[in-house]
């Protein structure tokens, strides 16, 4: 989920018990979901994630693979973050002239080069579910 979401786990474990037909044992059951429920870095939705994240990074090197000036980035990445709520990305790809998966795509992987170990935490929790 959203790491904004992580607040609320008490109203995602009660939804996820409703949603059950039956309640054969409900701890048992809660604690089931807990324990595969997970969250995304952060404390906030992803769109904010990714642009807080960018805003707090030297930028060298992403401006080159968006064409425009690290000051341009820097206003652009401003603007983004006074977007709406899950609008941050959308606002970002507008100013860039690109479409919002080339952004989302060339921010990760830029991320990623730099070593950011928010993707790690991704990571490690994909792998612990697929092995």
């Amino acid at each position: 989920m959203d790491g904004d979401q992580a607040r609320a786990l008490n109203l995602h474990k009660d939804q996820f018990l409703k949603s059950l037909e039956s309640n054969k044992d409900a701890e048992q059951e809660a604690d089931w979901f807990i324990e595969r429920l997970t969250y995304l870095p952060g404390d906030v939705w992803p769109e904010r994630w990714l642009i807080e994240t960018l805003k707090s990074a030297d930028i060298d090197g992403l401006e080159q693979l968006l064409h425009v000036s690290k000051e341009e980035l820097s206003t652009y990445l401003d603007v983004a973050a006074s977007a709406s709520k899950h609008n941050e990305v959308y606002n970002l790809a507008r100013s860039l002239s690109l479409d919002p998966t080339n952004v989302y795509h060339f921010s990760a992987t830029w991320l990623l080069s730099k070593g950011n170990n928010d993707f790690q935490r991704i990571w490690e929790i994909i792998n612990r579910f697929l092995s």
